[in-house]
C-alpha cells in the first residue's frame, strides 16, 4: 500500500487537553474527512502469521468467547476466525510505515506517553465485550462502521469479568455516549472508562494507546538502572544514637532517615537520566533490521554531511531526552541507549529528535563527536539516509 496524509479538520489540540485529556471521553466527528486505510485484511492477517508479532483472534459464537494468541498460521487463523471475530494486531505502526503518519497526528501528547498503534479487523458483530482500559487510547474509525458505548468512569476495584481465562470485562453499564462511529470519526476514552465496540459491518479500527508507568514500573525501572550504573552507595548512619529498650522496634527518627536517603537519590540529576532511559525503551527492537551491514566511518560521515544530507528515524524508535539539563553533555536515549553529545551542539540534537526528518549542512558547523553521533545511529539502524 502507498502511504497517505491525514489531514485534521476544525480541531484545537489545546482545547481538547484543556476540556477532554484524562478528564472524559468525546466523540470527534470527521476528525479526518478523508480517511483511508493503511492496511487491508489481508495485509493485518499476514502481520498475525509473524512470531514476533502480539495477535490475537476474539470470537463469540455459539453464546461462548473464545480467545487465541498468535503467532498464527494461516490454517489458524481459517479455523479460528469463526461467528462474530475480531482479529486485533498491536504494535503495528513499528513494522508498516504507512501508519507512522496516522500516529504522527497525536504527537501533542509526549513521545514518551505514546504507546503504540492497535489495529481490529472485525467481521460484523465482531468485538471484545465491555470492558475498560488503564490508559489514554484515541480510537479512529477506518472501513465500516461500529457502535461504541462508554460509560461513566469506573474505579481500579470494579468488579471484572473473565468470560474466558485471557478476556476480562466488566458488567452492562449505562452508556454516557453511544454512537455510530463512521470512517474517520474519532473516539478519545480516558482510563477506567468502561467501552464496548460492536462493529455494524466489516470494518477495521486503529487504536493510538498512550502508556503511563505506575508507581511499581517506575521504581523497578530505577531498581535496574542502579544496579547497572552502581549508583546508590551511600550507608544509613547514626552517630546519634541512643539506647533502645524495644529492640525490635523500628523508631520513626530511623524511619525518616532511611526514606531521606531515598528521597536524596530521586532528586538527583542522574534520576532523571535514570526515568528518561526507562521511558525511552521499546519492547520492538526492530531497529536491527536497519543495522548496515557496511557502516560509514566518521570520516565519510562528515563528507556526507558537507555534501548536504537528509535522514529520517527508522520504524520503533522512541527518542528521548530530559529537557532540563545544564551539564557540558546534551543527554538523549533512544530504545534505552544512552547517547551523550557536546552541549554546544544540543539545538542540532533536539531537532534531530523532534523531527520526522533533517537536513544536515555544513551550515550546522557540529564537533566531530556529534559527527561520530550520526554516523553511530545511522549504523545501528536508528536513523537512515534518504535519498
Amino acid at each position: 500500500m502507498t502511504s497517505h496524509t491525514y489531514d485534521i479538520i476544525d480541531f484545537d489540540p489545546e482545547i481538547f487537553v484543556q476540556q477532554y485529556w484524562q478528564k472524559k471521553p468525546c466523540i470527534i466527528r470527521k476528525l479526518f474527512p478523508n480517511f483511508q486505510d493503511p492496511i487491508d485484511a489481508d495485509s493485518l492477517a499476514g502481520l498475525a502469521l509473524e512470531e514476533d508479532i502480539d495477535a490475537r483472534i476474539v470470537s463469540f459464537a455459539d453464546e461462548q468467547w473464545d480467545v487465541h494468541q498468535g503467532p498464527f498460521t494461516a490454517d489458524d487463523i481459517n479455523e479460528n476466525c469463526v461467528g462474530s471475530w475480531t482479529l486485533m494486531v498491536q504494535g503495528v505502526d513499528n513494522y508498516l510505515p504507512q501508519t507512522k503518519a496516522l500516529t504522527e497526528k497525536f504527537a501533542f501528547i509526549p513521545h514518551w506517553r505514546f504507546d503504540d498503534l492497535l489495529v481490529t479487523y472485525s467481521v460484523a458483530g465482531g468485538g471484545v465485550g465491555a470492558h475498560y482500559d488503564e490508559y489514554d487510547v484515541f480510537i479512529v474509525q477506518g472501513m465500516g462502521q461500529r457502535r461504541w458505548q462508554v460509560g461513566h468512569k469506573l474505579n481500579s476495584s470494579h468488579e471484572k469479568l473473565y468470560p474466558h481465562a485471557h478476556l476480562q470485562q466488566v458488567k452492562p453499564f449505562q452508556p454516557i455516549i453511544d454512537i455510530v462511529m463512521l470512517p474517520g470519526d474519532v473516539l478519545y476514552i480516558p482510563p477506567f472508562y468502561p467501552h464496548q465496540g460492536k462493529s455494524i459491518t466489516e470494518c477495521f479500527n486503529y487504536s493510538v494507546g498512550f502508556r503511563a508507568p505506575n508507581q511499581s514500573e517506575l521504581l523497578q525501572g530505577l531498581a535496574d538502572g542502579i544496579l547497572d550504573n552502581d549508583l546508590l552507595t551511600k550507608r544509613f548512619s547514626d552517630p546519634n544514637r541512643v539506647i533502645t529498650h524495644k529492640r525490635s522496634a523500628v523508631n520513626g527518627h530511623d524511619i525518616f532517615v532511611l526514606k531521606q536517603l531515598l528521597h536524596q537519590f530521586i532528586d538527583l540529576d542522574e534520576t532523571d537520566y535514570l526515568l528518561t532511559e526507562m521511558l525511552s525503551k521499546t519492547y520492538h527492537p526492530i531497529h536491527d533490521e536497519y543495522a548496515l551491514e557496511s557502516p560509514h566511518s566518521s570520516s565519510e560521515m562528515l563528507r556526507m554531511i558537507n555534501a548536504g544530507l537528509t535522514i529520517a528515524p527508522n520504524l520503533g524508535l522512541r527518542p528521548l531526552y530530559p529537557e532540563h539539563q545544564t551539564n557540558e553533555f546534551f543527554v538523549f536515549f533512544i530504545n534505552g541507549r544512552r547517547y551523550e553529545a557536546d552541549a554546544l551542539d544540543r539545538p542540532f540534537f533536539e531537532r534531530l529528535l523532534n523531527e520526522t526528518k533533517l537536513k544536515v549542512t555544513p551550515s550546522e558547523r557540529l564537533q566531530f563527536s556529534s559527527v561520530n553521533i550520526i554516523a553511530e545511529l545511522v549504523n545501528e539502524g536508528f536513523y537512515e539516509v534518504l535519498d
